[in-house]
C-alpha cells in the first residue's frame, strides 16, 4: 500500500468516493431507517473490544478526521452505512448508483 495521506486513494476502492443513491435514512445515535422496517437504537453504549488491522484503524481516523468526529462516531456511521447498503443491494434487490466528476454513472456491486 502507498503511503499516501489519504487511506482512501492510497489503495481502497470499495465504496471510496461514493454517493448513494437509494430511499432510506441513516440518523446514526437515534434510528436507522431501513427500507421498510425500523432498528431502533438505544444510546446505551456496551464496551466491546475488537482487534482491527493497522490499516483499517488508519482509515478509522481518517475517516473521523475528515469529518470532524471522533473514531466511535465514524465507526457507528460506517456500521449503520453498510446496513443501509446491505438492505437495499441484498434484501430489497436493489441498486446503488453513483455519478462521477466526469458525469459517468457506475453501479456499486458487492460479492
Amino acid at each position: 500500500m502507498s503511503s499516501s495521506s489519504d487511506p482512501i486513494k492510497a489503495g481502497h476502492s470499495a465504496g471510496s468516493t461514493i454517493s448513494g443513491i437509494a430511499s432510506g435514512s441513516i440518523d446514526v445515535g437515534k434510528s436507522i431507517q431501513i427500507g421498510d422496517s425500523l432498528h431502533n437504537i438505544d444510546n446505551k453504549n456496551e464496551l466491546i473490544q475488537l482487534s482491527i488491522p493497522v490499516e483499517v484503524a488508519r482509515v478509522l481516523k481518517w475517516l473521523a478526521e475528515k469529518q470532524n468526529i471522533t473514531p466511535e462516531l465514524a465507526l457507528q456511521k460506517a456500521i449503520a452505512t453498510e446496513a443501509f447498503i446491505y438492505d437495499i443491494t441484498k434484501i430489497q434487490e436493489g441498486q446503488i448508483l453513483f455519478k462521477s466528476k466526469d458525469n459517468t454513472i457506475g453501479e456499486i456491486t458487492f460479492k
